[in-house]
């Protein structure tokens, strides 16, 4: 349900009602997906709202894409996870930890997107992506500053 509630949030009121703000479009959403939704809602199944997902948000590399708010989620718990492994685990100082939590999450991101541009189908390297991943190591160091 909560990815749900993500993705539309992400997708913004105009790519749920479509152009011209009618509700039409949002009914046909629910009607022509019906599998997807009643995966995703009922059990939380990320397959089936990566179905629908991707006809509510439109093209991956608007900025409302539920993509963005995946690399936002993936870059924030990416460096919350390598901060807690480096001092709880590993007796590292806070404060050496911290760069190199954002830092390898940076690398993920960017490798990440060097593999798109040379690697995969789509053969595109994202700035917004990079963008969005940035955004979400500011968040998670923002929660490990405070």
């Amino acid at each position: 349900m909560l990815g749900l509630l993500l993705a539309l949030a992400a997708a913004g009121p105009q790519a749920v009602l479509g152009q011209s703000g009618d509700a039409g479009t949002a009914t046909r959403a629910f009607t022509e997906y019906p599998a997807a939704w009643r995966s995703a809602v009922a059990y939380g199944d990320p397959s089936g709202m990566d179905a629908f997902s991707s006809q509510v948000t439109g093209n991956v590399g608007d900025w409302t894409s539920f993509d963005k708010l995946q690399h936002v989620t993936f870059s924030f718990l990416f460096t919350l996870s390598v901060q807690y492994a480096l001092v709880n685990k590993l007796d590292v100082a806070k404060k050496t930890a911290t760069p190199f939590s954002a830092g390898s999450s940076f690398a993920v991101g960017l490798t990440k997107e060097l593999y798109d541009r040379h690697l995969s189908s789509s053969g595109r390297f994202d700035v917004k992506d990079l963008v969005a991943d940035v955004v979400g190591i500011m968040l998670a160091t923002g929660l490990i500053l405070l």
